[in-house]
């Protein structure tokens, strides 16, 4: 929504962030007694070693604006949304087990919006919680 936002010049710039933070004592006890708490040190994720998830506290905020050479003048930028997408199926097994078709379709998607080639990708963020 941001995105379309600042291209449809409803606003200049835009704050995006999220934060992840457990207030109350018993959320950790609460995270670490479900099956999908990982009890030892190495998780081994992306492995067929994959023993489950761990917890954490974070946040993270950026400043976005639209890519034009007036505004990068002025302004360090560290990196550019080419595209975005989103998709929510609501089919699966659980909330660790997503739909592989459906993200397969999706990273297609936004590649194509993006006009980028598969092979051009540097550097991917990713989730694992050993499914």
């Amino acid at each position: 929504m941001v995105c379309q936002a600042l291209e449809a010049g409803d606003c200049d710039y835009a704050i995006v962030g999220g934060v992840s933070l457990f207030l109350n004592p018993w959320k950790a006890e609460e995270t670490t007694a479900t099956p999908f708490e990982t009890g030892g040190e190495d998780m081994h994720s992306f492995s067929e070693k994959a023993s489950g998830y761990r917890t954490s506290e974070g946040c993270a905020a950026l400043l976005l604006q639209i890519n034009s050479d007036e505004l990068n003048r002025h302004h360090y930028v560290y990196g550019v949304v080419s595209a975005t997408g989103h998709n929510s199926g609501g089919k699966t097994k659980s909330f660790a087990q997503p739909n592989k078709e459906q993200q397969t379709s999706l990273f297609q998607t936004v590649l194509k919006r993006a006009n980028l080639l598969p092979e051009r990708i540097q550097y991917v963020e990713a989730l694992s919680v050993a499914s």
